[in-house]
């Protein structure tokens, strides 16, 4: 079972079911951010702040456009995969049209199971799934760190 947290200020529901459709036939858990993790994503910093000694995982996947979210896993030790509209990010999206989005992987990755994916891009159509905002890639990238095929 892979265990994924999600950091957000209000769209961890939205990005679970989300991941649960990109994940078909992967076994994954939804966790408290806090727990010990394979993959945790930072879209944003709660409005409070957070503790980040509390943060636990193998690889985490980093909002880059949110300096906050860049200054919260400055002080982790895991393995960084960046997304965002920024172009030194590792994931971004080269077009965006009406809920689809071309997801372009602009650096080698290695997923959970050691399979490497490299750079590359390929168009994920999200008005099924009722998502079309920057946060995607975050959850695509989870999904590829699992194994989901696109």
């Amino acid at each position: 079972m892979i265990k994924i947290g999600v950091l957000d200020k209000d769209k961890t529901d939205a990005i679970g079911d989300l991941l649960q459709n990109l994940c078909i036939n992967i076994p994954i858990e939804l966790c408290k951010p806090c727990n010990p993790l394979d993959i945790l994503i930072v879209n944003s910093v709660p409005e409070k702040g957070y503790d980040s000694t509390r943060l636990s995982s193998k690889v985490i996947i980093a909002n880059s456009d949110d300096k906050q979210v860049l200054e919260l896993i400055s002080t982790i030790g895991a393995q960084i995969i960046t997304y965002g509209f920024n172009p030194k990010a590792a994931i971004t999206a080269s077009s965006h049209i009406d809920g689809a989005f071309v997801i372009c992987i602009q650096r080698a990755i290695i997923t959970l199971y050691g399979a490497p994916m490299l750079p590359s891009e390929f168009a994920v159509d999200f008005k099924a799934y009722g998502q079309a905002d920057g946060y995607v890639m975050g959850t695509v990238a989870a999904a590829l760190l699992c194994g989901a095929k696109f």
